[in-house]
């Protein structure tokens, strides 16, 4: 499934079955960016956050969002998947890591970051579970991703990254440092996320 250039109009909650691919995922996810992208909260907050240390908004909206959204599973123990538009997320105060990403993307775009959601698909590599990250455009970087040790998929209208290369943001857990790559994060603040060990 390919995500049109302007996304169908989408609920406020949505649970995703267990047998959507992850192609159709992130093209989902980029909708409710998108979305985000359009509410006033979400625009107050990532400029609020964006302000904080303007020499590096990337960090201060990752660092912000961490302060309003506590990491917590869907369904209270990560058995279903369950997305919600940007402003039910920040509303709740809570959200995994697909949704703490669908907010971070949203905010960077808002100040004029290209992100994009992606999916780490961590059953191939005999994992309990798969996860979800963002990448950010930094012009410092060199073009062309970083390896990881897992397949990574990417929706297919996203921003592109024509400046410099993408960068890793890991939205799981506070403390997370941008740039770098996600099972560094998660093992360097704890690297427990509530399913699996990273």
């Amino acid at each position: 499934m390919e995500t049109p250039d302007v996304c169908p109009v989408i609920p406020d909650e949505r649970y995703i079955h267990w047998s959507v691919g992850p192609e159709e995922r992130v093209n989902l996810f980029e909708c409710y960016v998108r979305d985000a992208m359009n509410d006033p909260l979400i625009q107050q907050l990532a400029h609020q956050f964006a302000s904080r240390n303007p020499s590096d908004p990337a960090q201060a909206i990752l660092d912000g969002v961490h302060e309003i959204i506590e990491y917590a599973l869907d369904c209270g123990n990560g058995s279903c998947e369950h997305l919600m538009k940007g402003r039910l997320i920040v509303e709740s105060g809570k959200g995994d890591c697909k949704k703490k990403s669908i907010i971070v993307a949203a905010m960077y775009r808002i100040v004029g970051i290209p992100a994009k959601v992606v999916w780490l698909h961590q059953q191939d590599a005999g994992m309990d579970s798969n996860h979800v990250a963002v990448k950010r455009c930094n012009e410092a970087v060199p073009s062309g991703d970083k390896p990881t040790a897992v397949k990574v998929f990417y929706p297919t209208n996203a921003p592109s990254c024509d400046a410099g290369g993408w960068e890793w943001v890991e939205t799981t857990l506070p403390g997370a440092k941008v740039g770098n790559d996600p099972y560094s994060e998660l093992e360097r603040l704890g690297g427990n996320t509530g399913r699996t060990k990273l």
